[in-house]
């Protein structure tokens, strides 16, 4: 399920649902007088993707979509860290914080996470060389929505590009 300023999607207008990250960035590779390279960045930001279909319209043309909108994403993220303590951005608090330990061989163990603030801290495992949270975040985005109906097939089809403010 997800949200976005203030309005939850009908389960039946999503029942085929994908949702895709991708970042943005002001950046620009660099190279030095002996031809090494180097990264400067400006600013990062996030551009989702959702895209659903179903038996109903999503009814999401009620958005202003002239106005900054709260998305509640419905695909998680995740952060990998060698530490047991990790950062996270705004989060969903709905849908909880998920922990796993990452073993040498690369096998997942999962394990306790407490959140405290903006900061997971997932319980030790012996063993392990790092560790991983999942969250679903909560963006603030300007949205674009496509909307699509074939009503001879009683389907309707629907896109919504957002990208972070």
């Amino acid at each position: 399920m997800f949200q976005i300023g203030g309005l939850v999607c009908p389960l039946l207008s999503h029942l085929d649902f994908t949702q895709s990250y991708e970042q943005l960035a002001a950046r620009v590779t660099l190279r030095a007088a002996g031809g090494a390279g180097f990264r400067q960045t400006r600013w990062t930001r996030l551009k989702t993707t959702l895209q659903g279909g179903g038996w109903l319209p999503a009814g999401l043309s009620a958005l202003d979509l002239s106005q900054p909108l709260e998305l509640w994403c419905a695909s998680p993220r995740a952060i990998v860290s060698p530490s047991a303590s990790i950062a996270l951005p705004a989060h969903r608090q709905d849908m909880g914080v998920y922990g796993v330990a990452v073993l040498a061989g690369g096998e997942t163990v999962e394990t306790v996470v407490e959140v405290s603030g903006a900061v997971a801290n997932l319980a030790p495992v012996p063993g392990a060389v790092g560790y991983q949270v999942s969250y679903w975040p909560v963006l603030t985005v300007f949205a674009e929505l496509t909307e699509t109906g074939d009503l001879a097939a009683g389907n309707f089809q629907w896109t919504l590009n957002c990208e972070e403010v």
